[in-house]
């Protein structure tokens, strides 16, 4: 069966130029702040692009406040930001503050998506990270304070991308104890679920520590369970608000962070992979944003911004190969005036999008910006990402072939599943559409591969994204 799927996706070892492992080098970074007469931030979100030899930065998303993570929208063009708050009405602060924001990159627009609008000294918003589900709704972990609630907490809210209506989906009545959900998350590549580090170290009954939870993203409020074992300490790995990069080969949370690369297993708790090494000059931890890139690749590698916060301020782009954790390959972002980097992400990165358009019904937004008018292959999948497809160059297609994979591969699923033009159009984009009306709501998740193809490529692929889920 694996053999018939690469077969029918043409993945066939070619000799020729050689296909893109990773994704395309220009990232975000940055995303502190600073007072308008003060000189010591580098402030706002920068755009980190190192195509050439060296990298060039530019200013992508202007900022005069504490912004906590940064991601870009459902539609892979403009970047949604996750802003604290504050009682403060100074304004050395400016906007936005308090909540989530759209950027229009193009036109250098703020748009709110959501935040509490009243007088600052009656109330905040703070969003500590963002994430866009397989509706192209906003999920949000925030602190909502209001003098006028009897207590503000910690919760877990979608936020509609159209009507801007919230729905809660996890409060600290909902755990029975006080909960602290201010890192940064992830979607389960095994579930669709939201992966929530909490903050809380206390005995209630039993001890929780830092535990990682898991929130369904449909279905009743509420909805959680423990990921990892109640006393999963991914807080000391994450001390402020980096990331929970899960590795897609095994499942695993796992990253580096000051000397040492972790790893937290489903159900377990934090265990030591390796001792870092090869750290640029000046820097002697790892603290900064990171992220897994291109979860396809031959080799695993973690890719961040750590900085070094003594004078001259430096902040360096360093990639780490899993397997061999002694050594990292960096180069210098910028020197000068200090940026906290307090996310990262893949600038025009999201390849694969679902966007609910009716009940049962969802556009399928396909963006790979490098590789216009590129054939591509779309294929679906309900047996997950493991062990996946090998192919000869190295790299894995992270999907398991069945039934649905040959039907959707070759075209065989009629109105559910258009697979749209399977050629990416001038700007590298373009639409397929899922349609689950005639058979409901299936209560499981399904997975999307995609390829773009190139008979010049090894093995015909010129770019394989990361593998998406989504709930059916």
């Amino acid at each position: 069966m694996k053999k018939l799927a690469v077969i029918l996706a043409v993945l066939v070892l070619l000799s020729g130029a050689v296909a893109a492992q990773y994704h395309h080098p220009v990232y975000m970074v940055g995303g502190d702040w600073t007072t308008s007469t003060s000189t010591l931030y580098n402030r706002g979100i920068y755009k980190a692009d190192h195509t050439g030899s060296t990298i060039n930065v530019s200013l992508l998303v202007p900022l005069h406040y504490y912004c906590n993570a940064f991601i870009m929208d459902f539609d892979n063009k403009n970047v949604v930001v996750a802003m604290s708050g504050t009682t403060s009405t100074s304004s050395s602060y400016g906007t936005p503050r308090g909540g989530l924001f759209r950027y229009d990159v193009a036109n250098k627009v703020f748009t709110r998506i959501y935040g509490y609008t009243q007088p600052s000294t009656m109330g905040y918003t703070t969003a500590y990270d963002v994430k866009v589900d397989h509706n192209g709704d906003y999920i949000t972990n925030c602190y909502e304070y209001r003098r006028a609630y009897p207590s503000p907490e910690d919760r877990v809210w979608r936020i509609d991308r159209v009507s801007g209506q919230v729905t809660t989906l996890l409060a600290s009545t909902c755990v029975g104890r006080p909960a602290y959900w201010r890192r940064q998350t992830c979607i389960n590549i095994d579930t669709g679920h939201l992966l929530l580090p909490d903050s809380t170290s206390q005995t209630v009954g039993t001890q929780v520590h830092h535990p990682i939870l898991e929130l369904a993203l449909d279905g009743p409020v509420c909805s959680w369970w423990y990921w990892s074992a109640p006393v999963g300490n991914w807080d000391t790995l994450s001390p402020s608000h980096y990331g929970t990069p899960q590795n897609h080969r095994n499942g695993h949370v796992e990253g580096p962070y000051r000397e040492y690369a972790y790893q937290i297993r489903h159900g377990g708790s934090k265990t030591t992979l390796c001792r870092l090494g090869g750290f640029p000059p000046g820097i002697t931890r790892f603290v900064g944003g990171v992220e897994f890139d291109l979860a396809t690749a031959p080799s695993q590698t973690w890719i961040g911004t750590p900085n070094k916060s003594t004078s001259p301020y430096e902040m360096w782009l360093c990639r780490i190969d899993r397997a061999q954790c002694s050594t990292m390959t960096s180069a210098l972002v910028w020197r000068g005036p200090y940026c906290h980097s307090r996310d990262f992400d893949f600038y025009r990165g999201r390849h694969i999008q679902t966007v609910r358009i009716a009940k049962h019904k969802w556009d399928v937004l396909l963006d790979c910006p490098q590789y216009p008018r590129k054939t591509y292959v779309l294929a679906l999948s309900l047996s997950g990402v493991r062990p996946g497809i090998p192919l000869s160059d190295g790299r894995n297609i992270n999907l398991e072939f069945d039934l649905l994979t040959f039907m959707s591969v070759n075209g065989l699923l009629g109105s559910m599943f258009n697979r749209g033009p399977l050629v990416l159009d001038a700007n590298g984009w373009a639409k397929a559409t899922i349609d689950s009306s005639s058979i409901g709501p299936l209560g499981c998740p399904l997975w999307l591969a995609m390829a773009v193809l190139d008979r010049q490529a090894p093995c015909g692929i010129a770019y394989l994204p990361d593998t998406y889920v989504m709930a059916l």
